[in-house]
C-alpha cells in the first residue's frame, strides 16, 4: 500500500455503494489495524455467480507478470464463452490465513454457494486454504495459469525460438489423450534441449493436477481456451505498475468491466436475433434454436465427425445398451453406454462431463439407435440462450454448503435474490418499472394477509389449549366437567371449598368477592342461573386493542439478534427475523413484537413474531443505542 492507498480505497468502495446498496467490499486489518486484504464485488458479478460459477479461476495475476499491485480476480465463463468476473481482491501475503479470509469472504458473499471447480496458480499454501474453505470443489492447477508461468520461466525460449510457443501451446491444450500428452511432451523436451530443465521436470511430476488427459472427469466449461483467447489481463497489466495511482488503476479496472459486460450484451442480442445456419438434419436444427452461438459452434465440430466414427455393437443387459466407437486415424477405442429408459448416453471419453457438449461418439450412437432428437438433458442451462433467464433460487443449480444455516436466513437469502433480479430487470424499462412498484402493493397485501391469518389461527389454537388446561387446575372454585357444566353438590361440604349455589343480586356477587379477594383456602361463587357461566379465558371486547388486537404496542420487544461476518464498512453485520419490503426502498431496521397477554403463549411450541420497517438511512450503525439493532440495507445479504 502506498501512502494515500487507504484513503482512495474507501472513497472509491463508499461511492459504489452510494450508486447501488448492491455492491459488497470486505477489508482485513491486522493487529495494528492497517489494511491488509481487501476483496469487493458488485451486484452483477453476484449475479453471474449465480449463472455460471459451477467453474471459477483464481488468477494470480501479479505473480507472473511482475506487477507491483497483489491484484487478483475471481474468473468464470459465461454461456457465450467469453470470461465473466466474479470478484477482484488485493492480497498482502500468501499465507494460509491470507488465503482463507479470502476464499471464505468469497463463499460468504456468494451465499454460500460453492464452485464445482476451481482452478488456481500451482500454490500448495493456497491448496491448503482451499480444502479448509471449499470441501467438496475440486481443486486444479490452471492450464492457463501455467502457460503464464512459463513464458516467465522460459523467457529465452520464447523471445529466441518462434516454433517454442507453437510447440508448448499445443502440448497442454490440445492433446486429451494420455499416451498423445506424454509424446508431445517428451518430444517438447528433445526437440530444444530441455530434458534437464528443473522447472519443467517439475511441472511434469505434478502433471495429474492440471494436464488435460488426468481431469476429464471435472467440469471446465473450456475454460482455459476462453481465457488463452481473451488475454483478459493483457489490458491490466500496464495499469498495475506502482508508478500509476492506484484510483486511475481503480477507473481503469471498472471501464474495463464494463466493456466485458457490453460484449456480453452484445452476443446477448445477436444470440435472440440470428439463429445459425444448419442443416435439414433435425440434431442440428434443434442444437441451433437451444444453444448460444459459441456453444452451438461447439456442438458443430462435434457434429462433423461422425462421419470418421464406426460403431460396433458389443451386447444389451436390459434396458442398456453397450457400444465400441472407433474414430477415424485414432488407435484409441471408445465405449459409450446407452440406457433406452431414460434416454442417456455415457462415453468414456467424458467430453460431456468435461464440457458440457455431448461428444461424436454419443452423437454417432445415438443416429444409429434413429434417435433424432436429442433428450433435454444434453442441453446444459449454462449453454442454453436462455441461461440466465428465470429466477434465481438457492435450490436450483449446484449443492450449498450450509445446512446448518436456519431456514430462516435460507428464506431471506433466496428471497433478496429473486427480489434483485425483477429490480436489475424492471428498472431497465419505465413500463416495467411502474408495472414492478403497481405489483409492490399487492403483492405486500397478500403477504400480510397470509401472516395475519396464519397468526388468528396459531393464536385461537394457542388460547384453546390454554382454556382446557385452566378448567382443569384443582382450586379454580369450579370444578368443570368434560361438558362445561358445573357440579352441583347439593351444599356437601369439601375440604378445601365449599360451594352454595343460590340467585343473589349483582350486588351481593360483588360484596362476596370483595370480601374472599385474597383467599385460596375457601372459594364460594354464586350467580344468576339464568345467566350463563363466564369461562376464564374470556375477555370484554373493549379491552381489546383497536388498532391490532394480536400485537399490542406496550408488548414491543427486540428479537434476537442473528451474528454474521464482521466485514468493516459496507459489509452486513446482522439482521432480526424475515423482513418485509415497503414502498420506501430505504435501509430496513427490523422490529419484532410478540404476543401481548397471557404468559402461557410465551410457552408455545412457536414462537410467532409482527415484523416492521423503520425508514433509517443505509449505514450499518446501532439505532437508538439497542444492542444488536442495526439498519440493514436490503440487498447486503446477496
Amino acid at each position: 500500500m502506498q501512502m494515500g492507498d487507504a484513503g482512495v480505497l474507501l472513497e472509491y468502495f463508499q461511492r459504489r455503494k452510494g450508486e447501488n446498496p448492491s455492491f459488497f467490499y470486505a477489508i482485513q486489518v491486522d493487529e495494528d489495524d492497517q489494511l491488509t486484504n481487501i476483496f469487493w464485488a458488485d451486484a452483477n458479478s453476484i449475479m453471474d455467480y449465480d449463472y455460471f460459477g459451477d467453474v471459477v479461476c483464481f488468477d494470480t495475476i501479479y505473480k507472473d507478470a511482475e506487477c507491483g499491485r497483489p491484484f487478483t480476480q475471481f474468473i468464470g465463463v459465461n454461456h457465450h464463452k467469453q470470461p465473466v468476473l466474479f470478484g477482484s481482491a488485493v492480497l498482502y501475503d500468501e499465507t494460509v490465513e491470507s488465503f482463507k479470509w479470502l476464499f471464505d469472504t468469497f463463499k460468504v458473499v456468494m451465499g454460500s454457494k460453492q464452485p464445482k471447480t476451481i482452478l488456481t496458480g500451482r500454490n500448495s499454501i493456497m491448496s491448503e486454504a482451499i480444502s479448509t474453505v471449499l470441501p467438496g470443489t475440486v481443486h486444479r492447477y490452471c492450464v492457463w495459469n501455467i502457460y503464464q508461468s512459463a513464458a516467465k520461466n522460459l523467457t529465452r525460449f520464447f523471445k529466441e525460438t518462434e516454433t517454442f510457443a507453437l510447440d508448448f501451446n499445443q502440448c497442454i491444450f490440445e492433446f486429451f489423450e494420455e499416451e498423445d500428452f506424454v509424446a508431445a511432451w517428451k518430444s517438447l523436451l528433445e526437440r530444444y534441449d530441455l530434458e534437464d530443465n528443473e522447472w519443467l521436470a517439475k511441472l511434469f511430476e505434478e502433471r495429474k493436477n492440471w494436464a488435460l488427459p488426468y481431469v476429464q472427469d471435472i467440469f471446465y466449461a473450456d475454460i482455459f481456451n476462453t481465457l488463452l483467447r481473451e488475454g483478459v489481463n493483457s489490458v491490466l497489466r500496464e495499469y498495475l505498475i506502482l508508478e500509476i495511482d492506484f484510483l486511475q488503476f481503480l477507473k481503469k479496472y471498472e471501464e474495463f468491466v464494463k466493456e466485458r459486460r457490453y460484449v456480453e450484451q452484445e452476443a446477448d442480442y445477436l444470440t435472440s436475433q440470428v439463429t445459425p445456419r444448419a442443416s435439414s438434419m433435425r440434431v442440428l436444427w434443434q442444437a441451433a434454436n437451444v444453444y448460444t452461438h459459441a456453444a452451438f459452434e461447439m456442438f458443430r465440430m462435434e457434429f462433423e465427425l461422425l462421419s470418421n466414427c464406426l460403431v460396433y455393437s458389443c451386447g444389451e443387459v436390459g434396458t442398456v445398451s453397450e457400444y465400441e466407437v472407433a474414430v477415424k486415424d485414432k488407435s484409441k477405442v471408445y465405449f459409450v453406454r446407452y440406457d433406452i429408459s431414460d434416454g442417456s448416453a455415457l462415453c468414456s471419453c467424458k467430453k460431456f462431463d468435461f464440457v458440457g457438449i455431448p461428444c461424436c461418439h454419443v452423437l454417432r450412437v445415438l443416429d444409429c439407435r434413429n434417435v433424432k432428437e436429442l433428450p433435454s438433458q444434453y442441453f446444459l442451462k449454462r449453454w442454453r440462450k436462455d441461461a440466465k433467464s428465470g429466477l434465481i433460487r438457492d435450490d436450483a443449480g449446484f449443492p450449498h454448503q450450509d445446512e446448518q444455516k436456519s431456514s430462516l436466513q435460507k428464506r431471506y437469502r433466496s428471497l433478496c435474490r429473486i427480489l434483485y433480479k425483477l429490480a436489475a430487470r424492471a428498472s431497465e424499462n419505465i413500463h416495467a418499472y411502474a408495472f414492478m412498484e403497481n405489483q409492490s402493493d399487492q403483492i405486500l397485501e397478500q403477504v400480510e394477509r397470509i401472516l395475519q391469518t396464519k397468526l388468528l389461527e396459531e393464536t385461537s389454537m394457542n388460547a384453546a389449549s390454554k382454556g382446557q388446561s385452566q378448567s382443569q387446575m384443582p382450586g379454580d372454585g369450579m370444578n368443570n366437567e368434560n361438558n362445561g357444566e358445573c357440579r352441583r353438590l347439593g351444599g356437601r361440604k369439601k375440604k378445601d371449598a365449599t360451594i352454595r349455589r343460590r340467585k343473589q343480586s349483582g350486588t351481593e356477587i360483588n360484596k362476596r368477592h370483595k370480601g374472599l379477594n385474597g383467599k385460596s383456602d375457601a372459594v364460594e361463587i354464586s350467580m344468576d342461573s339464568n345467566d350463563p357461566p363466564m369461562a376464564s379465558n374470556e375477555f370484554p371486547s373493549h379491552a381489546r386493542n383497536s388498532s391490532n388486537q394480536f400485537f399490542p404496542s406496550s408488548q414491543s420487544a427486540q428479537g434476537p439478534y442473528i451474528p454474521g461476518h464482521h466485514f468493516g464498512l459496507g459489509s452486513f453485520q446482522g439482521f432480526h427475523g424475515t423482513p418485509q419490503f415497503t414502498q420506501e426502498f430505504s435501509a430496513p431496521v427490523l422490529q419484532q413484537q410478540s404476543y401481548g397477554g397471557e404468559a402461557h403463549l410465551g410457552q408455545a411450541p412457536e414462537i410467532h413474531h409482527a415484523l416492521q420497517f423503520v425508514a433509517s438511512n443505509s449505514q450499518l450503525e446501532p439505532q437508538g443505542g439497542d444492542q444488536g439493532h442495526y439498519t440493514i440495507p436490503v440487498w447486503d445479504f446477496l
